[in-house]
């Protein structure tokens, strides 16, 4: 009677390959009828009780890796795109708000410059939220949840171009606001009245700093959000072309 075992962990074709076996020959208690038993030997630091191979990285756990990555840049990331551009925009949107004298008050006439600069800080706000959003994406896929990572981009250049938009709105106002606080100074100042028979404009008031100080706390905003947002598209990008190869 001959029998024959054979112990070993799970292996890689790889290892199996370049394992020797030799047989070995024992005599038991049952006379003429000898045992055999087939050994698998393992080559030195390729053992290994878990049935895994050491060096070597499967597909899922790269695939969980990269998910992770992409999960903490959107989370990271859209956070303070968030807190930045939110809270520059309330400052400013709060300084614009002095400077038309409507909360002292004041009936509103908003002027062209006001106008443009409350264009970028409303879009300053949207663009904000819009990165709350992707915070809330990068936990989605924290947890496990299957997230289109062309939607996410679709978001992300939805907000850069609303930063576009804001920056320009309130550049065109810093211009007119700067354009007509020069105009006052010269029609103020001494040495204007040589060039100015009357007066132009009343004299620059607290007001009109105001209006400039808004314009460049939206500009900032505006900035920021930009920056941000670059920087996680080519993250994105990145990813999408890894799910590409990997199809």
């Amino acid at each position: 009677m001959v029998a024959v075992t054979m112990s070993s962990p799970p292996l890689s074709r790889a290892v199996a390959a370049r394992a020797r076996f030799f047989v070995q020959r024992g005599t038991g208690n049952e006379g003429r009828q000898g045992k055999f038993s087939v050994r698998l030997l393992l080559p030195v630091g390729c053992q290994s009780t878990s049935g895994s191979v050491p060096g070597v990285v499967t597909a899922a756990a790269a695939d969980s890796s990269s998910k992770a990555g992409l999960s903490t840049a959107l989370r990271n990331i859209g956070w303070v795109s968030f807190w930045s551009q939110f809270t520059l925009s309330v400052v400013s949107g709060i300084v614009l708000l002095f400077s038309t004298g409507l909360l002292a008050g004041n009936a509103l006439q908003p002027s062209p410059t006001d106008v443009l600069t409350a264009t970028g800080v409303l879009t300053g706000l949207v663009a904000a939220f819009i990165s709350w959003g992707l915070v809330r994406t990068g936990r989605l896929i924290a947890e496990g949840k299957v997230v289109k990572l062309e939607l996410v981009m679709a978001a992300v250049l939805a907000s850069t171009r609303l930063n576009l938009i804001g920056l320009g709105a309130t550049i065109l106002g810093m211009q007119a606001s700067i354009g007509g606080l020069v105009a006052k100074t010269l029609s103020s100042a001494a040495g204007g009245m040589a060039y100015y028979n009357a007066r132009v404009a009343p004299p620059p008031v607290a007001f009109d700093v105001f209006t400039v100080q808004s314009g460049i706390n939206s500009v900032l905003a505006h900035y920021l959000g930009l920056v941000l947002a670059f920087w996680l598209l080519n993250i994105l990008r990145r990813h999408i072309a890894k799910e590409e190869e990997g199809a």
